[in-house]
């Protein structure tokens, strides 16, 4: 009787509950090893450059690269730091890296409904747990917690104040409150990081059924050349509407450098005769490398070797949220409401 195959979703919660505990690294890698070192020499070794100031470049090794302690790492219900985060990102990755090298080494394309499901999951991950989407999440969790103090008058500050410390806020207490509500931009708010990881693996799985629903093309380039970025899933629009920001939902493309010469592109149905390989000039090269560009947040990556940069611009550094207070409008029942945009990938 033939064995069973797991759908994608319970192949990974069945090979996250039972990974070895005690395969917990500290150093928890933005991007994947494997995908990094495809643009890397034979040593490892890349060329890095900074989108703060482009005159930073340097050479690090792929361990090195795109990484951070303790990342991922989340406080368990018993108080003890967990890893099962970062464990559950190398499941996602391991799925995920014999779909690209397939790929790469000019196997079905597109691929099979299976791995399509998994590389999907796979590039939603990547959207959404760089340094980028963590700092958007302290944005918005800063804006709207001195949004909800602004609102809060004197007695129900002494009535949260008594039930968690026992007591009434003394005067001084109760003034220095009030003159931090007052003063929103002299203090920050950073929410704990279970929030933000949190928020990571709620809003990513949902992101799936817009990469599925897309034509998948691949792209091909006679040379090698393309770089990649801390944020390798470039999302673009050929005529994007000004000030609004851009996400897997509504671009034109999704593109994904895969290695030197190749790049996925995930696009809106009808933007291409459909899902293929299509060889490409190497003059080209340029406008994918200028999409990963402008995607990214601090850190762009290529081969020692190659001249990634020829023909590209690096932009001003974005920052990972914007946000616009629009004026206050009245009402019909006499009061008045304020519009408050968070806008995220606006082009540069």
């Amino acid at each position: 009787m033939a064995k069973k195959r797991r759908r994608p979703g319970e192949a990974l919660a069945h090979r996250l509950l039972t990974a070895p505990a005690d395969s917990e690294p500290k150093r928890h890698h933005l991007l994947p090893q494997f995908h990094l070192r495809r643009f890397a020499t034979d040593a490892e070794q890349l060329q890095v450059i900074s989108m703060k100031d482009p005159a930073q470049r340097f050479c690090t090794s792929v361990e090195k690269a795109a990484s951070q302690h303790d990342f991922y790492m989340v406080q368990a219900t018993d108080g003890k730091p967990s890893r099962v985060v970062e464990r559950l990102l190398h499941v996602i990755e391991d799925d995920a890296a014999p779909v690209i090298r397939r790929i790469l080494e000019g196997g079905e394309f597109p691929p099979g409904p299976h791995d399509r499901e998994v590389l999907a999951s796979f590039l939603a991950f990547q959207a959404g747990r760089g340094r980028d989407r963590r700092e958007a999440w302290n944005v918005m969790t800063d804006y709207t917690a001195k949004v909800m103090t602004r609102r809060v008058p004197p007695e129900r500050f002494r009535e949260i104040f008594r039930s968690r410390e026992g007591r009434d806020p003394s005067t001084d207490e109760l003034d220095r409150f009030m003159a931090l509500v007052g003063e929103r931009d002299s203090w920050s708010l950073v929410p704990h990081q279970n929030e933000a990881i949190t928020a990571m693996l709620k809003t990513t799985p949902p992101l799936v059924p817009y990469i599925l629903q897309r034509d998948w093309v691949l792209l091909r380039f006679p040379e090698p050349g393309l770089l990649t970025a801390d944020t390798p899933v470039a999302v673009w629009q050929e005529h994007p509407a000004p000030g609004m920001g851009i996400g897997v939902g509504n671009a034109d493309d999704i593109r994904v450098t895969l290695d030197r010469r190749h790049v996925l592109v995930l696009a809106r149905p009808g933007r291409y005769p459909g899902s293929g390989v299509w060889d490409h000039e190497q003059r080209y090269a340029a406008i994918y490398n200028q999409s990963t560009v402008d995607a990214a947040y601090e850190w762009l990556y290529h081969h020692p070797d190659d001249d990634a940069l020829g023909g590209v611009e690096i932009p001003p550094a974005r920052p990972a949220l914007e946000l616009v207070e629009h004026p206050r409008v009245p009402t019909p029942e006499g009061g008045s409401r304020q519009l408050i945009q968070f806008r995220a990938n606006v082009p540069r």
